[in-house]
């Protein structure tokens, strides 16, 4: 038996192995092997006597598009929406007139906004005549289940709310107008 004794014992535990797994036994895992570390037993699917539990569904793993939003027109006839502007939460008017975001001067710095005074220039239109403000970049804003980089916006002296112009809405997607709702619906990517 001289040559054939090292292959005999390999083969001969392959043979133990298979006879106790057709018995439906299964050979006990090393010992360095903890409980919590013992192979997971694979789901043998639907038709099955195996009562083993399905396994939980995984997460997709590509981006789920944003989903259109329907906005409701308020009491003074506006229609908002909450997002983020770098980072801190912003309260949006809608407002598909204006060419550009535009921030309130106020409110600028709880933005990351910092502006000196004498950055602000007569750059708007207004009904009671020219209005100051100085033209920034937002590094992000996030809205309606988009994030946007690098919007052009607009810190306006004089203004009470924060407006969603053009600058983001239509980077973000199409907007419709139906009776008194507003819905923005997100561009594929």
């Amino acid at each position: 038996m001289g040559k054939w004794r090292y292959l005999s014992q390999p083969i001969g535990v392959a043979l133990v192995v298979a006879a106790l797994v057709a018995r439906g036994q299964h050979p006990a895992p090393p010992a360095a092997l903890a409980a919590s570390e013992a192979p997971a037993k694979a789901y043998a699917g639907p038709w099955s006597n195996d009562p083993t539990p399905m396994p939980a569904p995984r997460p997709p793993t590509h981006p789920v598009p944003p989903q259109p939003l329907a906005l409701a027109r308020d009491a003074t006839g506006h229609f908002d929406i909450f997002g983020q502007i770098n980072g801190a939460p912003a309260e949006f008017v809608v407002d598909t007139g204006a060419d550009v975001v535009a921030i309130p001067a106020d409110q600028a710095q709880r933005y990351g906004i910092m502006l000196s005074p004498d950055a602000f220039r007569p750059v708007l239109r207004t009904a009671s005549g020219a209005g100051m403000g100085a033209f920034v970049h937002l590094d992000r804003l996030d809205v309606a289940g988009v994030t946007l980089r690098d919007v052009d916006a607009v810190v306006a002296q004089g203004l009470q709310q924060t407006l969603l112009g053009q600058s983001a809405l239509k980077k973000i997607g199409r907007v419709a107008m139906e009776g008194d709702t507003m819905t923005i619906t997100p561009s594929a990517y």
